[in-house]
Parts: structure tokens; sequence; C-alpha cells
């Protein structure tokens, strides 16, 4: 995997301000400034993860699992990008290739969750995405007990 160059100044001001534009939910404006800067530096796995995710918000499926694959290819070890594609794929009804990326992750328990509980993980995701970040969500397999 190849080092990216740093970011001129001009460019660190297009991040921060999608970074910005992105944190406060405002998916169009920050899909906007990361594409522009993807026209340049489409070598920056988190510009493609956070794309990705604002597809995935905007509920273009297809786009979003390309810009996931993007930043997966770039780092592969992008734990969250790995389960923002799995996610994706779960909405797309592949669940297969959903339980196919979760054999990705990298466990750093001495045991390996049992499929329920990967699929119990990719829910978790799913549903803690679509509440504000500073709720709890617990939850209990794939129910919903309290938000």
């Amino acid at each position: 995997m190849a080092t990216a160059q740093p970011m001129s100044i001009a460019e660190r001001e297009v991040y921060a301000r999608g970074r910005k534009h992105f944190e406060l939910g405002e998916i169009d404006p920050a899909l906007e400034a990361f594409s522009s800067l993807l026209r340049t530096r489409h070598d920056f796995a988190d510009i493609h993860y956070m794309v990705g995710i604002l597809f995935d918000h905007k509920g273009d499926l297809d786009a979003a699992a390309g810009s996931l694959r993007k930043a997966i290819r770039l780092n592969p070890r992008y734990s969250e990008a790995l389960l923002a594609l799995a996610t994706v794929h779960e909405r797309r009804g592949d669940y297969d290739r959903s339980r196919e990326l979760a054999g990705d992750f990298e466990y750093v328990t001495e045991s390996k969750p049992t499929p329920e509980q990967e699929a119990a993980l990719v829910f978790a995701n799913l549903v803690t995405k679509h509440v504000k970040s500073n709720a709890i969500v617990l939850l209990k397999g794939t129910r919903v007990l309290g938000v």
C-alpha cells in the first residue's frame, strides 16, 4: 500500500468543510466537497468511506457499495468500511455477501463470534447509524430493546 502525499492547505480546507457537513448530517454539501477533493486525491480511504456512508444515507446503495469497496481496497484493514459494506449488502438482500465480508473482520477476542452474533453486529450497525450520535441503543440479537 503506497503512502499518500500530504494534502495541500487548500485540500485540507475542502476536507475540513466536507467533514463538518458530514458530521452535521448535511449530505449534499458533504458529497460536493468530498467529490471535488476526490477528483485529485483519490488515494484517501477515509474520504471514500465517508462518501459511501453519505450515499447510503441518500439511499443509493450501489454508489455506497462502490465507495466503500474503494476505501477497503486502499486500506484492507478498515474495519468500519468492512462493517458498513456488510450492512449495505444486508440491506440489498445479499446476505451471503454480507456474511462473507463478516468473515474478513479481524477478531481481537480469543473466540470467534457465532453467525448469530455476527448478524447481531451487522444489525446493530444498521440501527445505530440512524440515531443521534449521543443516543444509547440497547439491542439483543436482531431486536431493539430501547433507544
